[in-house]
């Protein structure tokens, strides 16, 4: 599938859980390939996950959302996010997260 989506050179890539229910050598082996596109090609990925640790690795910017609602954005907010536990508003003013 996703290489059906490139057959057009897309400036914008947007992907939906990719690598869900893959055992982990073949989810590391797409994440390493998206990771070489996105820095050859320069597509922007767009993707949607439940693994923070991979989109922490491979993204430039975060967001985590609920319920339709955005929690936090960029790197140092993500990180005190789960740090936290999802206690974003309590974290937000929190020492440790400056």
């Amino acid at each position: 599938m996703i290489a059906r989506s490139l057959l057009h050179e897309p400036q914008l890539l947007v992907l939906d859980e990719p690598t869900t229910g893959l055992d982990p050598q073949v989810r590391q082996e797409i994440w390493q390939k998206l990771e070489e596109l996105r820095r050859v090609s320069g597509v922007t990925i767009l993707l949607s996950t439940h693994y923070m640790e991979e989109a922490e690795k491979l993204c430039e910017r975060l967001v985590v959302i609920d319920h339709g609602k955005i929690l936090a954005t960029g790197r140092r907010e993500i990180w005190c996010w789960r740090r936290c536990r999802g206690l974003l508003s309590r974290c937000a003013t929190s020492a440790t997260c400056r």
